[in-house]
């Protein structure tokens, strides 16, 4: 290696300066100082700037960000030629070392390398110059932190102390190195209600923190809609990782997928409290990124996140569209996967139908065993309303019942309404809840909860569904592509509004009402065989795609 000449360091170092004074004036001070000012390496070599940064994932963040103010920043000192070049450098990675955080956390789990989430076998770039240190009192963060410092800033708590007779050997710790896997008991870990405390002092738990009421399995009906579901369900609660990761439930507003994620979670604690679970919603675990990012603790984040042995989240829809989130949640996810934890994932509709996700993402969601929970049917509808009268108390006959099952059937939430409205009133008057009584008190809800459906609204949420324009369905064409969406919006039509057979044929192309009779027989026929409906390339059984649109119906 030549000798690290002064020559050579002035050379280095003020074209370095000059283009960090360029580069503060193209990003502006408040970013220059968050992501450049003592976080990167810079060399200027000839006509071209190479910037380290820490990890894969900084760099790809720094170059779709910073990379037009960089290469401006870079023409202003070495000319029209320059090129810039973002580069990872492992001497801003984090430490490798993970300290144990508190003695109830010190057999929790073995020492793991916070650089294991970045590329491996990169080497440090030759005669890199460094920005400049914050100055002492600075608010800006050094380059790296210590595990440490990052564990004080986001620290895993325990919930209960172990044991002062136990034996290390019990509490071996399973290493996230991909060997084989123990045949019973995972390793005493500590649960994940790790607590972020921000600037303004206030904390962010997740939501597994103390108070929370969690619903549980055995309160669950099962009914034909969502009978796999919850089969899977118990599946995944007695047996984490063994098989059905990802477990993805989908469905529609309030027909049970967060109940039965909310069971999940409790039936694992109590059948597996040794284990790291953790149970987030989206918007919790963008709000912890963002934060994390923010704060520059992100390798903290990912230590624990990326380390447990169940991950639950619920409504991943609202990933849409955050291409930032979501490859943090696509690397998260590898991780786990490749180290066999159980994921359980629930969103509001099939992986395929995910607006604003990656096609990666997408697929390795839809490549576990995916359950729709369907809309629950009049006999389940009257099923949760007894164990709901019982729950609370509440005197109903089976007349009263019937006829609420019968009125309200959006979703459980709107039975659960109804229910609470009678047992107000009962409560208030003390007198005995009749058939009559029942249709005189709910009328009003009644009301709200009729969802009037348009003909102009069914014909946008078929076209938006099979990726169609409005001409195109009510067009002459004969291709599969279009008759089967065409006679589809026709069932709908027949099914959930007030509309004749000659004004659905009119709207749709100004056909006459044979062809809507015969549309909606054929639907009628291929819904209960379950034969196939041609949905973009694939084929799809044809309950699930009605069930989807009405779904999308009573959500407009």
């Amino acid at each position: 290696m030549q000798p690290d000449t002064v020559a050579t360091r002035e050379s280095l170092a003020a074209p370095s300066e000059a283009f960090c004074q360029q580069l503060e004036e193209q990003t502006g001070q408040k970013n220059f100082h968050q992501w450049f000012h003592g976080k990167t390496s810079i060399q200027c070599l000839n006509d071209e700037v190479r910037i380290g940064v820490g990890s894969q994932f900084l760099l790809s963040w720094m170059q779709r960000n910073f990379g037009e103010a960089a290469r401006a920043a870079a023409v202003a000192v070495c000319g029209r030629a320059a090129a810039v070049r973002f580069e990872l450098d492992p001497g801003l990675a984090p430490p490798t070392e993970v300290q144990p955080a508190s003695p109830a956390t010190a057999h929790s789990r073995p020492p793991v390398s916070a650089s294991q989430f970045a590329p491996a076998g990169l080497q440090k770039p030759q005669a890199v110059a460094s920005f400049t240190e914050p100055a002492a009192g600075s608010s800006s963060l050094p380059a790296t932190l210590s595990i440490g410092e990052l564990n004080r800033a986001a620290q895993p708590v325990a919930s209960a102390k172990p044991a002062a007779s136990a034996k290390p050997a019990e509490n071996s710790p399973r290493p996230l190195s991909g060997s084989t896997r123990p045949e019973s008991g995972r390793t005493a870990v500590t649960p994940v209600n790790a607590t972020y405390r921000g600037n303004g002092g206030g904390s962010h738990r997740g939501t597994a923190s103390r108070g929370r009421r969690f619903a549980d399995l055995s309160d669950f009906v099962e009914g034909d809609g969502n009978r796999l579901a919850l089969a899977a369900s118990l599946q995944v609660s007695d047996s984490p990782g063994e098989q059905h990761s990802p477990l993805y439930l989908h469905g529609g507003i309030g027909v049970g997928k967060s109940h039965l994620l909310e069971g999940i979670y409790r039936r694992l604690k109590r059948q597996h409290p040794k284990q790291q679970i953790l149970f987030l919603t989206s918007e919790q675990f963008t709000n912890q990124f963002t934060e994390a990012m923010g704060r520059h603790v992100l390798p903290a984040l990912r230590q624990r996140f990326r380390t447990v042995d169940v991950l639950l989240i619920d409504d991943i829809e609202f990933f849409g569209g955050k291409r930032v989130v979501q490859e943090e949640f696509l690397h998260t996810f590898k991780t786990l996967a490749a180290h066999d934890r159980q994921l359980i994932f629930t969103a509001d509709r099939h992986p395929r139908l995910l607006e604003g996700f990656s096609e990666e993402l997408a697929s390795r969601l839809g490549a576990g065993l995916v359950c729709r929970v369907a809309a629950p049917e009049l006999e389940t509808r009257r099923e949760i309303l007894r164990r709901k009268c019982e729950q609370i108390q509440l005197p109903v006959g089976e007349a009263v019942l019937n006829w609420i099952a019968g009125r309200f059937v959006g979703s459980v939430r709107e039975l659960e309404g109804a229910l609470n409205c009678l047992a107000a009133w009962h409560r208030m008057t003390g007198r005995r809840i009749s058939a009559n009584s029942a249709r005189r008190i709910l009328a009003e809800l009644e009301r709200d909860c009729v969802r009037v459906v348009r003909l102009a609204e069914i014909e946008a949420t078929v076209c938006e569904f099979f990726r169609l324009t409005g001409e195109q369905l009510r067009s002459d064409g004969r291709q599969r592509a279009l008759t089967q969406p065409r006679m589809i919006a026709m069932y709908l039509a027949r099914k959930h509004t007030q509309a004749a057979y000659a004004e659905i044929g009119r709207h749709f192309g100004g056909r006459n009402h044979a062809t809507v009779i015969s549309a909606e027989k054929k639907v009628r026929q291929l819904h209960d065989a379950d034969g196939p409906v041609q949905v973009g390339g694939d084929c799809w059984p044809a309950a699930e795609v009605i069930s989807l649109l009405e779904q999308k119906l009573r959500a407009c």
